[in-house]
């Protein structure tokens, strides 16, 4: 989950939607089966227990690298010295306004491509 939850590329998504996804991926993380739970490591203390749920800070900082990258430059350049939060659905707020203006960008940036030529090599067709 840390390396392989990548935030939809077309910015489509809520953050605040993503944010609670990424609970709910959290709450079943301690179900999972883990070599601990094998009888051969359940006493053995170099095993770590792996069957627990992300800490705030730790879904946060999820929440942040599933961002592309673009939000994730924003973010730090807004916040240089002060990047780590514990609040994940604070974070999906602070990040939602950097999301829609990107995406907004996006959509400025496909119309006027769009819009700057009807013909082949932006030459019009009589």
């Amino acid at each position: 989950m840390r390396n392989h939850a990548p935030f939809p590329a077309d910015l489509s998504m809520q953050v605040k939607d993503f944010a609670n996804v990424l609970i709910e991926m959290n709450k079943n993380l301690p179900l999972l089966p883990c070599y601990k739970d094998n009888p051969l490591y359940e006493n053995d203390e170099n095993v770590p227990n792996a069957s627990v749920a992300l800490s705030n800070m730790e879904l946060c900082s999820i929440l942040l690298n599933s961002m592309p990258t673009e939000v994730q430059g924003r973010f730090n350049k807004m916040n240089p010295t002060d990047s780590l939060r514990f609040d994940l659905i604070a974070l999906a707020r602070e990040l939602q306004p950097m999301v829609n203006a990107i995406s907004d960008e996006h959509k400025k940036r496909n119309n006027n491509n769009n819009s700057s030529g009807s013909g082949k090599n932006n030459t019009s067709c009589l």
